[in-house]
């Protein structure tokens, strides 16, 4: 939500954005961000063209972005990560499509605190 609305930590985001070479997602961040937006538009805090523009942006991101898709490895391997780091189903899956793909140079971009421990306990930096 960071780099699709103004809140707290979007001009973090969007720096780290701009500075990254290459950007990955799973491929449920796409439902994630679309759950969110609509959270948002349906209390009324996002609404005609700011929605809109939201979507927009959300677009040009998704397809900026190499998308790790689920398959069973992943999956068994998030119910792993889940069980040992105490993580939400959602989270485990991002931070194992972060392992899987084997970068050292990769940082892990994350605002949830227990998501950032768990992907620091692995071995991953993170943002911010």
């Amino acid at each position: 939500m960071k780099l699709l609305v103004r809140e707290q930590g979007s001009e973090v985001a969007k720096s780290l954005f701009a500075a990254a070479t290459m950007l990955f997602t799973a491929s449920i961040g796409y439902v994630e961000a679309r759950s969110a937006l609509g959270r948002e538009a349906r209390a009324g805090h996002l609404k005609g063209t700011r929605y809109d523009r939201a979507l927009t942006e959300l677009e040009r991101v998704w397809l900026a972005a190499s998308v790790v898709h689920l398959d069973r490895d992943l999956v068994a391997r998030a119910g792993d990560v889940s069980e040992l780091q105490g993580l939400t189903a959602g989270d485990a899956i991002h931070l194992t499509s972060a392992l899987v793909l084997g970068d050292p140079e990769l940082t892990f971009a994350t605002w949830d605190e227990a998501l950032g421990r768990a992907a620091r306990e692995v071995g991953l930096a993170v943002a911010p």
